[in-house]
């Protein structure tokens, strides 16, 4: 653990967060709870947490953000895109401006992804991928690593490995310029999935593998251990003379039933 804070130079309290006297009121603790728990992809939770919120005693900039992971999960974790289509058109209409416009395109872009949309999906991507070079990285650090995720995730279901790649590390590059770990298991994984496509040295796999794996442990992120047990499955089919699964076979996969 100490050595891989120190490969993403960061410390054991950027891992584990210890309790801080800035004052910080109610909303911002839920909404930081609630990305936090969505980003670590545990469907469950977050439906728990949504359902909780009192948006009246919400400011107008704290709904747009209720709205925006309320969006993610019922994209991303429920696969509920009648409902997402319903807050997909609420958010349209809310007057979202920077980082929150990026993260409600990047999310709408994987919305039309996974409904086959492709040549909707991809001219998001190529407007986004353009105002990353825009970009303050310091604000919303959350919904950042959010969009380098879809990013990422996009191009790899699409094979396009190299893109997909440069998004994901990327990713980490912010994630240690902000000492975050949001995402960082996602980023890893993603990593190693190109290198399974690009057959990196052994060692520089399991290296990927073994990252993405402690720091899932860390989150309880369930969808990444789950990703990587069906991977280790899934070489042991092919082992076996069985076909290979692509990256989106094994994302659907972990993402089933959740």
């Amino acid at each position: 653990m100490v050595q891989l804070c120190e490969r993403l130079g960061l410390t054991l309290d950027d891992v584990f967060p210890v309790s801080r006297t800035h004052s910080v009121n109610q909303n911002e603790q839920y909404l930081k709870r609630l990305q936090h728990v969505l980003f670590h992809q545990d469907g469950q939770l977050s439906a728990t947490l949504l359902a909780e919120a009192d948006l009246n005693q919400f400011s107008h900039d704290e709904q747009n953000d209720y709205w925006l992971l309320s969006y993610f999960h019922l994209v991303i974790l429920k696969r509920d895109f009648a409902q997402a289509h319903a807050i997909q058109k609420k958010l349209a209409n809310r007057q979202l401006g920077g980082i929150q416009a990026a993260f409600f395109q990047a999310t709408t872009m994987f919305y039309y992804h996974l409904n086959e949309d492709e040549h909707r999906a991809n001219s998001i991507f190529s407007k986004l991928s353009q105002q990353q070079n825009q970009t303050d990285f310091s604000q919303q650090v959350g919904l950042q690593m959010g969009i380098f995720y879809l990013l990422a995730e996009f191009q790899l279901q699409n094979q396009n490995f190299s893109v997909a790649a440069q998004m994901a590390a990327d990713g980490i590059d912010v994630a240690k310029i902000n000492s975050t770990t949001l995402f960082l298991e996602n980023f890893y994984w993603q990593l190693a999935q190109v290198g399974e496509q690009y057959h990196y040295q052994q060692i520089i796999m399991n290296e990927l593998i073994e990252s993405a794996r402690i720091i899932a442990k860390i989150h309880n992120n369930q969808l990444i251990l789950l990703s990587i047990r069906n991977y280790q499955s899934s070489k042991a089919e092919v082992s076996n003379g069985q076909s290979k699964r692509n990256a989106k076979e094994d994302y659907n996969i972990s993402f089933s039933g959740n």
